[in-house]
């Protein structure tokens, strides 16, 4: 079962670029990191920006909290490492840490080091008690070092990343790595360590777009995660949640289940790429960098899950999925402990449960604790831990006697006594939540209904949404607490016991009369309703001890105490954060004072001793100050220019300051008539440039312009590409019916953009993004748009013929009419992709993803693939005709007429699918499990089903002649008025399976085994039965008919599983089925008995000559069987020279030899 973790924003701020974010241990903040050259620290609490380090003019990659010393470090572009004082904003030291870009900042958690990585290709630690002194550089990698991360458990290791492609583990004071990691196809970005202490994992993520799990004792990769349709820019284990998170630059970050490498959920919050991830021991906040801003989000709740058994005084409590136990009755009267002074008990380790804890409770009587989570549930003893139950539930409740319980799986309730399931219903408004006590308590979109245990009898339907319950002891009150409000019920068992005598008193909102109000009070703040529930939870679950005034009185007494103790801190704190407020001010100007005299001082001495050196800087800032001359004056040059150029199609630029937006004014202004103006300016601008030149982060903005009927680019294909337009920003633009054929538009963003009736054929459109686009009838033919986003995008009548699409992602993505032929969806992503006529035939979908997708119509035609997931897809009148789809998974597929003839489709997986006229003629399904299927009205005359799991499934008016299914298991399947005739069967399992009115006519069951199975009015006619089991029990009378079957070798005798007759007398009926059996052994025979005369005689059948043996009446041993109620009759039979030596033995119900009724007859024949 899945983990089911609510995920809640907690911040969300826009900003430039975001390279790294660190949280803080003790403080509710966040530090960010910026392209732009600034960081920034928010309070994620108030979500408020509140202090700003203005650093340099370059990014700034790296940022952490060094938080014993009151520190924030940076590492940016410049090569610089910087630290500053984050209460005083002091920048208190800064030095050259690299010769390039700097990459990653790593604090130790013990010592006074960090350590650094950079493009220069090492790793480096420094000393701040020894003045930031270097300790220690490592040297191994071939590549820019991306990413660093200590050990958790050996602070002395840690872990490298590096687009070498390898993952370096080190050693501090050893200059060697200890060992390396190998196994990413391109460049790794990231590293991170579990925390845990029982696993020795450590993940990584690469350009490769996979996430990695590694065991670093064994030096193996135990896992790869695929899923990511971009590069994998950071990775983190959580250390609190079973969850491995991922980021990247398709916008998403994905949790993934740590222990069984699923994906859980997919985060997508429309920030463009994701850059860094920030995780904080102790704490379910998870930090996230992203190019347009930052995210903080919680994942779960960071309460521990815990219960208490007021009987006995233990609490048990888990710690990830460790349980853990103090009990209160170790405290003795003499320790004196102060309000809010942690208790000093010991903690007994209990042990694991099997599954993530997300609620713990005691039964009433505390003998038992029950733990949910991940969707189950399972009961332990409360002593030793011993697993007494376990189940599917979303929720468990106990009711107030501890033998019953209840369970909510979606909106069914079940109800269980001595852990056995004794009822299930569904209430008619649903559940959203149950609860216990002496009443079952469902909560519904229209409020809250009382049930009675035993009968479920409606009790009282109330109009409220209660977020808990409690009942006293005694089960005669029950507090409703909701979000505002509580309310404290009487309930009255001789009222509802009256009505459930007189249902008159009955109404559709149940037993007016079944409780009373006692107490109703309105809560004022967030605060009270915590402390209230937490003070009086143990009191309103005991014996009224007191009077219902005192009660309330102590409630009210409570809510005025806390309410001015709120105030009073309150006051208190404005009082401390103002003088905390002049404080800061005050030491700030001191400090700027003495930062100014000692600029000055330090100035001094380098002028007056280092004089030559300062002259030489001189030298070098005057030569920049004369590039920088130069480059204004030819700046000022191409401004004349253009105007000029302007001028001559009688145009203005309207005083605009950058170019860009000039050309973004003139097109808009004057649209398409000016196609050509539009080429020449951009030629003017130098966006038009050859592939040789690197514009790294630049991109051109022409977002909602009218370009209908551009003509760029060339027809000719010994020109592609033509020209370069690489990074344009074209959202929101209106391109109707242009043309860029043969133009190189990679990583351009095209979101929302009308592309209809417009031509990008042979074009190059990697890593580009069409999200939410239009494109109608637009042509991609032969284009390479690998890794390009069309998410949410409308495509009707689009042409991808022989287009490159490989890694791309569709996903949500609506296609009518479109073309994929020939297309390569190498690993593209498809999921709930809606279509109606896409044609894919002949395309690539080698580990292609299309959950959730509806393909009506679609055509697969003599597609390929492997590894393919069509997980609950529509596929009605889809053809897969000849199509290659080996080890795909079609799990819950549901569709009509679907075409599979002659497809390849083995190891593939059809669990619980539902098809109807479906068509598997002549198909290749070796090795594939369909279990739980339902097919009706199916063909599968000719497909090659061997060594396939038909488990379950369910096959209802079908076709399987001529199919080979030999070796496969058909256990507890169930099949009616289906054709085997002529079928290969041979060793197939059919335990407990149906087979009503089937026709198995000339199939072969060669060592076949049909242990019970009903073959109610089923046709085995001149079927091969020969060396097979027939455990029949009491059903071989229901057969249809099994003439000229061939049976097992040798006599029944031999084989005494061949007839199991649970009715000994004679059947009229049964010779008239069974009499005509034939066996191919030489001198073997088969007897049966026969009605002849009133008696029951023997029929003998030997070499198809039948001889009836007149002179055996065998009518006393029938009567004897009938009063000692047996079971059947076992005949053995051997041929002696020309005569016949019949044994009759008679057998019970669990095989055990009763008596002998003939010895050693023989018979002349």
């Amino acid at each position: 079962m899945p983990l089911r973790l609510d995920v809640k924003r907690k911040l969300s701020v826009r900003s430039d670029r975001v390279k790294c974010v660190d949280i803080h241990p003790n403080e509710p903040w966040i530090l960010v990191t910026l392209y732009n050259g600034h960081a920034h620290i928010y309070n994620h609490e108030t979500q408020q920006l509140i202090k700003t380090f203005e650093i340099c003019d370059v990014p700034v990659r790296a940022g952490k909290f060094i938080v014993r010393k009151n520190w924030a470090v940076t590492a940016s572009d410049d090569m610089l490492v910087r630290v500053y004082n984050y209460n005083t904003l002091e920048r208190l030291h800064q030095f050259e840490a690299h010769s390039d870009y700097i990459r990653s900042v790593a604090v130790h958690p013990t010592q006074p080091y960090i350590l650094t990585s950079s493009d220069d290709m090492t790793i480096k630690l420094w000393d701040w008690d020894a003045k930031w002194a270097l300790k220690q550089t490592f040297e191994g990698h071939i590549h820019y070092v991306m990413q660093i991360a200590i050990n958790p458990k050996d602070n002395n290791t840690f872990a490298s990343a590096s687009l070498d492609r390898t993952v370096k583990v080190w050693q501090l004071g050893s200059t060697q790595a200890n060992f390396t990691l190998e196994g990413h196809d391109k460049g790794v970005n990231c590293v991170d360590y579990y925390s845990g202490g029982d696993k020795p994992y450590l993940v990584s993520g690469g350009d490769d777009r996979l996430v990695k799990i590694w065991d670093y004792q064994n030096k193996t990769c135990v896992q790869t995660l695929e899923g990511h349709s971009q590069n994998v820019g950071c990775v983190a284990f959580h250390p609190e949640l079973p969850i491995i998170l991922s980021g990247s630059e398709d916008g998403t970050v994905k949790l993934w289940h740590s222990n069984t490498y699923r994906l859980e959920s997919t985060l997508n919050y429309g920030l463009e790429r994701c850059w860094a991830i920030a995780c904080l021991k102790g704490s379910n906040n998870v930090a996230l960098g992203y190019d347009e801003g930052t995210m903080m989000i919680k994942l779960g709740r960071e309460e521990p899950a815990m219960s208490m058994d007021a009987s006995t005084g233990k609490i048990v409590w888990a710690k990830h999925c460790e349980i853990q136990q103090v009990n209160l009755k170790q405290l003795t009267s003499d320790q004196q402990l102060k309000d809010g002074e942690k208790v000093p008990l010991n903690i007994k380790e209990m042990g694991s449960c099997e599954i993530y804890p997300q609620t713990l409770s005691h039964s009433p009587n505390g003998r038992f604790i029950v733990v949910c989570g991940d969707g189950e549930y399972i009961i332990y003893t409360a002593i030793t831990l011993r697993n007494k139950s376990y189940g599917n539930a979303m929720e468990f409740v106990w009711s107030q006697d501890s033998s019953e319980y209840a369970v909510r799986d979606g909106n069914m309730v079940k109800i269980f006594k001595n852990f056995k399931e004794k009822k299930t219903f569904k209430p008619e408004a649903g559940a959203e939540n149950i609860f216990g006590g002496s009443l079952l308590g469902v909560r519904s979109y229209s409020g809250l209904t009382f049930y009675d245990w035993d009968t479920l009898s409606l009790i009282r339907r109330i109009e409220i949404v209660p977020k808990t319950i409690y009942w006293s002891q005694n089960g005669e009150l029950a507090c409703i607490a909701t979000e505002e409000s509580y309310y404290i019920l009487r309930y009255s068992p001789q009222a509802v016991a009256a009505a459930m005598t007189n249902r008159e008193l009955v109404s559709e909102d149940g037993i007016e009369d079944a409780f009373d109000t006692a107490v109703a009070m309105l809560v004022q703040s967030n605060e009270h309703i915590g402390q209230l529930q937490r003070e009086h939870e143990q009191h309103l679950l005991k014996e009224q001890q007191s009077t219902q005034w005192n009660f309330t009185l102590e409630l009210t007494k409570r809510a005025e105490y806390f309410s001015e103790k709120q105030r009073k801190e309150d006051r208190d704190w404005n009082q401390l954060n103002a003088e905390l407020n002049r404080n800061l001010t005050a030491t700030h100007h001191q400090k700027e004072f003495e930062f100014r005299e000692t600029v000055e001082l330090v100035a001094q001495r380098v002028i007056a001793q280092e004089r030559q050196q300062h002259e030489w800087i001189l030298e070098q800032y005057r030569s920049q100050r004369i590039e920088e001359h130069h480059r204004q004056e030819q700046f000022r040059q191409d401004e004349h220019d253009l105007d000029k150029f302007l001028d001559a199609y009688n145009l203005t630029r309207e005083s605009m300051p950058l170019l860009q937006r000039k050309v973004l004014s003139l097109l808009r202004r004057f649209g398409i008539p000016h196609k050509t103006l539009l080429i020449q300016i951009l030629n003017d601008a130098n966006l038009l440039r050859d592939n040789d030149t690197d514009l790294p982060g630049r991109r051109i903005s022409l977002a909602g312009v009218n370009l209908n009927g551009i003509q760029l680019g060339s027809k000719d294909e010994s020109f592609c590409p033509s020209q370069y337009f690489d990074q344009l920003d074209l959202n929101h633009a209106t391109l109707i019916g242009a043309s860029f054929d043969c133009l190189s538009l990679r990583n351009t963003s095209f979101k929302s953009t009308n592309l209809t009736d417009a031509s990008l054929t042979r074009s190059d459109i990697r890593d580009s993004r069409f999200s939410s686009a239009k494109l109608h009838n637009t042509s991609f033919q032969e284009a390479n748009l690998d890794g390009g986003v069309f998410n949410l995008g409308s495509l009707v009548g689009a042409n991808f013929r022989q287009a490159s699409l490989i890694n791309v992602s569709l996903t949500f993505a609506d296609a009518i009419e479109t073309d994929f032929s020939e297309a390569n969806l190498y690993k593209a992503v498809l999921s709930y992709f809606q279509s109606n006529g896409v044609n894919f035939e002949r395309a690539n979908l080698h580990k292609a993803k299309l959950e959730g997708a509806t393909l009506v119509h679609a055509n697969f035609y003599q597609a390929k693939g492997a590894e393919n997931n069509f997980r609950v897809t529509n596929i009605t009148d889809a053809i897969f005709r000849q199509a290659h789809f080996i080890q795909s998974n079609f799990y819950g597929a549901e569709g009509n007429r679907t075409d599979f003839s002659k497809a390849i489709l083995d190891d593939s997986e059809f669990l619980n699918v539902k098809l109807e006229e479906a068509i598997f003629e002549d198909a290749s399904m070796a090795r594939v499990s369909m279990q739980t299927a339902q097919l009706v009205r199916s063909n599968f005359h000719g497909a090659s089903l061997g060594q396939s799991t038909l488990s379950f499934a369910t096959f209802n008016k079908s076709n399987f002649s001529n199919a080979i299914l030999d070796d496969s298991i058909l256990a507890a399947i169930r099949v009616y008025n289906t054709t085997f005739e002529n079928a290969s069967m041979n060793r197939v399992q059919l335990a407990s399976g149906t087979f009503i009115n089937c026709n198995f006519r000339r199939a072969s069951f060669i060592e076949a085994s049909f242990s019970i199975a009903d073959l109610t009015g089923s046709d085995f006619s001149e079927s091969n039965l020969n060396e097979s089991k027939f455990l029949l029990e009491s059903q071989l009378n229901q057969v249809f008919s099994i003439s000229k079957a061939i049976l097992p070798d040798g006599s029944i005798g031999k084989n005494k599983n061949l007839i199991r007759n649970g009715n000994p007398t004679c059947d009229e009926s049964m010779i008239m089925n069974i009499s005509q059996w034939t066996v191919p052994v030489q001198g073997s025979i088969i007897i049966m008995p026969q009605v002849n005369d009133g008696n029951c005689v023997f029929q003998a059948t030997t070499s198809n000559i039948t001889h009836l043996i007149q002179s055996v009446d065998v009518s006393h041993y029938v009567k004897r069987m009938m009063n000692a109620g047996l079971t059947y009759v076992l005949l053995e039979a051997d041929i002696i020279t020309n005569n016949i030596n019949v044994n009759l033995r008679f057998f019970n119900s669990t095989d055990n030899l009763i008596d002998e009724g003939i010895h050693d007859l023989v018979v002349s024949f």
